[in-house]
């Protein structure tokens, strides 16, 4: 290599590494908004077609499918794109030469810890000069709205799958969750004050409904730019009531609604008075609580408890089928505290609106959290309230199928999209 060789990759390489750096500073102007990331050549020379094998920046391998984590969003696009990032682990080695069960959520979450280390109270909005555009495969992109207490990297072992299909795929932080989460300042004090937690006003109880449906439906009414083609809108657990809301929004976009065990809430319904409901009697969920919603005006449970009891409890509520080694780096992605406010938000689906979208449920049989007979409860409902009949799917996994059934999960929402596809 000659010196002018070397001092070329040299320049290249600080660049790309500045242009990182600034990417991670830059504060977010709107806490709503939730912005795709379109892979850009920075670090290679000039976007020419004779690239080097790997990024300089973090070791993104073209072709390798894998998703990148950037800001607030988990943005994914199709094989066919000119740039395919990994996430920010600095070794190009694969999970199983790490160290890591090839394939293991072990090995799929090494990747997201490098991506989204964790920044209480920071918000970034990444900042892109120059993009290559993707050549899709005129797929219906396909939107994925993560639970209560979670926050979109639950997502990561599925949307390699989707990518790989030939899907757009974007997976938000929803407002008041992820990086944008705000947490009581008694969570991390040491030592624990039980007493504080339980009282402290939660930061989060601002958040409503609205501001979560608003922020969705910016970011379908983009996917639907960019794919031509509708987008399908994917909830777990606590995202069905965003599914719901955007759905009615704009139902026009929507080339189907699918709910997770999701809350598939028939009109005027809200989440506390289904969780009053019989069906719900002996949820897990409810366990979880250590502080009365109307004193905290939130919702909270505490993930960092070292209490084994209610370690188990946790586990068994979102991840029982998850294997206990594995469970640790599962729950420091949780957050504590989601607003009393989503949870009193009265359902609003009408027939017209969201009654005309395809509905689809995947029911998960060994669920704790959500059981069977709680999502039953919501087909029947919702069949009879819009008179269309859901589409249901079965898997036999706990409340988090993205982890313990990432694949067979992946099949259900390709088929969906497959069945889905029209014009926009």
């Amino acid at each position: 290599m000659t010196s002018g060789d070397e001092a070329n990759r040299i320049g290249h390489y600080l660049a790309g590494a500045i242009g990182w750096s600034l990417l991670q500073c830059l504060p977010v102007e709107n806490s709503r908004e939730v912005l795709s990331f379109t892979p850009s050549p920075i670090g290679f020379r000039g976007g020419s077609r004779s690239r080097p094998r790997t990024s300089p920046l973090n070791g993104a391998s073209e072709g390798n499918g894998r998703p990148m984590v950037v800001g607030r969003a988990i943005i994914a696009w199709g094989e066919a794109s000119p740039f395919v990032w990994r996430p920010a682990n600095r070794s190009t080695r694969s999970a199983k030469h790490n160290g890591c069960r090839d394939g293991s959520i072990d090995s799929r979450l090494s990747e997201i810890d490098h991506a989204v280390p964790w920044r209480p109270n920071q918000k970034y909005k990444p900042k892109i000069t120059r993009t290559v555009e993707p050549i899709t495969m005129n797929k219906p992109s396909i939107v994925l709205l993560h639970g209560a207490w979670h926050n979109a990297t639950c997502w990561s072992p599925v949307i390699t799958s989707l990518v790989s299909a030939g899907h757009r795929v974007y997976a938000p932080d929803l407002p008041g969750a992820g990086v944008n989460a705000k947490y009581p300042a008694s969570y991390r004090l040491r030592p624990f004050d039980p007493a504080a937690f339980a009282s402290e006003p939660s930061p989060s109880a601002h958040i409503r409904q609205g501001e979560r449906t608003d922020a969705i439906v910016s970011l379908v009414e983009r996917a639907v730019r960019e794919s031509g083609r509708q987008a399908v809108l994917v909830g777990h657990s606590l995202g069905g009531i965003t599914v719901t809301s955007v759905t009615e929004a704009i139902p026009g976009k929507i080339a189907a609604a699918v709910y997770l065990t999701g809350l598939l809430l028939p009109p005027h319904l809200t989440t506390f008075e289904f969780l009053s409901n019989s069906v719900m009697a002996g949820s897990r969920a409810t366990e979880l609580m250590v502080a009365e919603p109307q004193i905290v005006g939130a919702c909270r449970i505490n993930p960092l408890c070292p209490t084994s009891s209610y370690r188990a409890l946790l586990k068994e509520t979102f991840a029982g089928d998850v294997p206990e080694s594995d469970f640790d780096k599962i729950a420091h992605h949780l957050h504590c505290d989601e607003s009393a406010q989503i949870f009193n938000h009265a359902t609003i689906a009408t027939p017209s609106r969201f009654g005309v979208v395809q509905r689809h449920y995947i029911r998960c049989l060994e669920d704790r959290c959500l059981f069977t007979e709680a999502q039953d409860f919501m087909i029947s409902a919702a069949d009879e309230a819009f008179g269309t009949a859901t589409c249901v799917y079965d898997l036999p996994t706990s409340h988090s199928p993205f982890l313990s059934g990432p694949d067979a999960l992946a099949r259900h929402l390709i088929e969906i999209a497959a069945l889905s596809e029209r014009e926009p």
